[in-house]
């Protein structure tokens, strides 16, 4: 795969800046290599040290604090051989560090800047033995002020511009998801509710019980199906949204989602559970809900509806482990519409793969396995609308 443009100008860039910064600071140099206490270092020694502490800023807006600070130190060490000022690379650690960090940690960087720009203005200042040494100290420093501002202030102007990107993205984003909720709401959501009241309408108008057994299950389906498109609109709303309502619950276990499933569309299921009764996490037993309803959905589509499907989950302390077994019907679908957008194995994978967890699914002769290994609690870190509104989701059914 061909690497971008955009992206080859800004590793040219990441690394030209630090390679010039290090050419400045020894270009500046005059050679010098009589310490202050006399002695006499090596000719390679100050190329050598200034290169090694320049070479973490090539990754200085990754880890800014981390790159800044071999930097800091070279540049008071310095201090020891006179005419020698590595501060280029310091000031390129500066921008870094007000570029990706917020105001406080900034601001402290910019003052602990100011402490070598201090001592080499008195340095400096302390060679003009016959002029007041005052005047030219000020100048040192007031130049040295200015660059600091300078490199500080066009990095905090880089980190307010991302923070107003940030924003408008973000803004986009809740935007979309109340755009989708509404059409959500007012196309699918009132359909379900109609559907529901013309096979409550018909199951109760129908005499022969063959009649009121499918129009009794289409109406708890469209029960479930609103339930779960109710626990779909909270998701979408919630983000940043002053109407985001209550949130619903569904009051299922998986117990419970097996059997309605069971219910619905004919199956044979055998449920084995070994270990607790429930996943120590909300999240992670919400996708073990999902993975097995969805399991169960494909294999009445596609399954022998003769045999028993197998599902067995174990959990321990460390995982929770799913695993979905069904003979595949060898009769095919005919010419019958398409009951599904198959999104349903895709969808499954992206909640798994957000929690930390695996999903193979794969023939093993004329049986189709599901297996899905989930981490049995993940780290409380804080809540990710992105990742929230993909674990709620309902499967494709």
């Amino acid at each position: 795969m061909r690497t971008p443009l955009r992206a080859v100008s800004a590793t040219a860039a990441r690394y030209g800046v630090v390679v010039l910064a290090v050419a400045i600071d020894l270009l500046v140099w005059n050679g010098e290599r009589v310490t202050r206490a006399g002695a006499v270092v090596p000719w390679w020694l100050v190329p050598a040290v200034t290169a090694a502490c320049y070479a973490p800023l090539l990754w200085r807006f990754r880890w800014p604090l981390g790159s800044a600070a071999p930097v800091w130190l070279v540049s008071c060490g310095s201090l020891m051989i006179p005419q020698w000022q590595p501060f280029t690379g310091l000031l390129v650690a500066l921008h870094a560090v007000a570029s990706t960090r917020p105001l406080p940690v900034s601001a402290l960087s910019a003052f602990a800047a100011l402490a070598p720009f201090g001592l080499d203005s008195y340095d400096s200042a302390s060679f003009h033995s016959h002029v007041d040494r005052l005047v030219p100290f000020l100048v040192f420093a007031t130049f040295w002020v200015v660059m600091t501002a300078t490199a500080w202030g066009f990095g905090r102007w880089s980190h307010l511009a991302g923070e107003r990107s940030a924003a408008e993205a973000a803004a986009a984003v809740r935007a979309d998801r109340l755009e989708v909720a509404r059409d959500l709401h007012d196309r699918v959501a009132n359909r379900l509710t109609a559907m529901m009241a013309f096979a409550a309408v018909a199951a109760r108008e129908q005499e022969a019980d063959t009649a009121s057994g499918p129009l009794a299950a289409i109406e708890t389906a469209g029960r479930r199906a609103m339930v779960e498109m109710a626990d779909l609109l909270y998701a979408l709303r919630e983000v940043g949204s002053p109407d985001g309502g209550s949130r619903p619950t569904s009051g299922e276990g998986l117990t419970e989602v097996v059997a309605a499933v069971q219910a619905e569309r004919g199956l044979q299921v055998d449920l084995v559970m070994h270990g607790p009764g429930g996943a120590a996490d909300d999240a992670t037993a919400r996708v073990v809900r999902r993975v097995v309803e969805e399991a169960l959905v494909n294999a009445a589509k596609h399954g022998d509806r003769d045999r028993p499907v197998q599902v067995q989950v174990e959990q321990s302390p460390q995982c929770v482990a799913v695993e979905v077994r069904n003979v595949v019907s060898t009769s095919g679908c005919g010419g019958a519409a398409p009951t599904s957008f198959g999104w349903g194995l895709i969808g499954l994978g992206e909640r798994v793969e957000v929690l930390g967890g695996s999903l193979v699914a794969q023939h093993e002769g004329d049986t189709f396995v599901l297996r899905v290994d989930l981490p049995a609690d993940r780290p409380r870190d804080p809540p990710d609308p992105a990742i929230d509104l993909a674990l709620r989701s309902p499967a494709d059914a």
